[in-house]
C-alpha cells in the first residue's frame, strides 16, 4: 500500500480512524472539563449587596477591594451568603457592618449612661473600632451590646464567569491537541506508508 485510498479499502484503518477521532473529541471533553473547573462561577462584587434592614446599602466591591468581578485567584462563591448563615465570625460582622456609627452610640448610651456627655457619631466609630480589632473576642468588650441578637441584613448575589479565560485556554488546548494528533497521524503514515505526506 502506498496511498491512503488504499488504506480506507481496509477495515482496519477504517477502524483506526474512528478510534482516532474519538479520541480526540474525548481527551477535548476533558480538557474542556478541566478548564471550567479552574474557572467556576463566582461572585461578582461590582454587582453583589447586602441590604441591611435600616435601609443601607454595603457592595461587595467596596467591602471587598481586593476582589474584582472577574478574579479567579481571589474571588467569593456563589453560595457565600450560605458560609454566612453558618459561620459566626462572619454573620456577626455583617450585623455589625449593618449599623451605623449613630445607632452604636446610642445603643452604648442607653446601656452605659457615663456616656452622655461624649458625641453619639464619635461613640459609635469608637465602639465600632474596638469591636472590628477583637471580634473574635467581642464577648470580653462591652462594647458587644450592640451586636444584634437578630440577623439585620440581607444579600443580593450576582455571579459571572471568566469566559474570556475559559474561551482562551479551550483554544489553546484544542491547537496543541491537534498538533499533537497530526503528528501522531504523520508518524502513523510513515511507518505504515513510508512517507509523512501519502498521496491521496
Amino acid at each position: 500500500m502506498k496511498t491512503i485510498s488504499e488504506l480506507n479499502n481496509t477495515k482496519w484503518y477504517r477502524f483506526l480512524k474512528v478510534i482516532y477521532i474519538l479520541s480526540f473529541i474525548i481527551i477535548f471533553g476533558f480538557s474542556l472539563w478541566i478548564i471550567l473547573n479552574e474557572y467556576p462561577f463566582h461572585i461578582n462584587a461590582k454587582k453583589s449587596y447586602a441590604k441591611c434592614d435600616n435601609g443601607t446599602i454595603i457592595n461587595f466591591a467596596d467591602k471587598f477591594k481586593d476582589i474584582d468581578s472577574l478574579s479567579d485567584v481571589v474571588s467569593l462563591k456563589c453560595d457565600y451568603d450560605k458560609s454566612v448563615v453558618s459561620t459566626e465570625y462572619l454573620d456577626t460582622m455583617w450585623r455589625l457592618d449593618c449599623l451605623t456609627n449613630k445607632e452604636i452610640g446610642e445603643k452604648m448610651k442607653m446601656t452605659y449612661p457615663f456616656y452622655k456627655d461624649v458625641g453619639t457619631e464619635e461613640l459609635g466609630a469608637e465602639a465600632r473600632q474596638r469591636l472590628e480589632n477583637n471580634l473574635f473576642n467581642r464577648n470580653d468588650l462591652a462594647e458587644a451590646i450592640v451586636i444584634p441578637a437578630e440577623k439585620n441584613y440581607s444579600f443580593v448575589i450576582a455571579c459571572s464567569r471568566n469566559w474570556l479565560r475559559i474561551l482562551e485556554y479551550s483554544i489553546l488546548s484544542f491547537l496543541i491537541l491537534a498538533v499533537v494528533f497530526e503528528l501522531i497521524r504523520r508518524i502513523f503514515y510513515y511507518v505504515v506508508l513510508g512517507t509523512i505526506k501519502p498521496k491521496k
